[in-house]
């Protein structure tokens, strides 16, 4: 399934319960309007794939699926990012 991510890098709103970051659900849907859509907030800043290899993490964890199920599709520099969750 193909999924929608608004990244927060560098975000101080991180899970206690959650090793990686917060992964939260919109529900209105303001980007694609098709696609489920998540803000993703995690620690690690945007640099060098930090914030990027966070995400997936913290998306791995979500889903509970292996990290190598989910691979980032478009938007490797944008906050908005695509991603498909195998």
């Amino acid at each position: 399934m193909q999924i929608v991510v608004r990244a927060k890098p560098g975000s101080g709103k991180v899970s206690k319960g959650s090793k990686y970051g917060l992964v939260e659900e919109v529900l209105e849907k303001e980007w694609t309007g098709k696609c489920p859509e998540y803000q993703v907030y995690v620690s690690a800043k945007a640099i060098d794939g930090a914030a990027n290899k966070s995400i997936i993490l913290s998306l791995a964890e979500y889903f509970k699926v292996s990290k190598s199920n989910v691979v980032l599709k478009k938007g490797r520099t944008s906050k908005i990012k695509i991603f498909e969750i195998g």
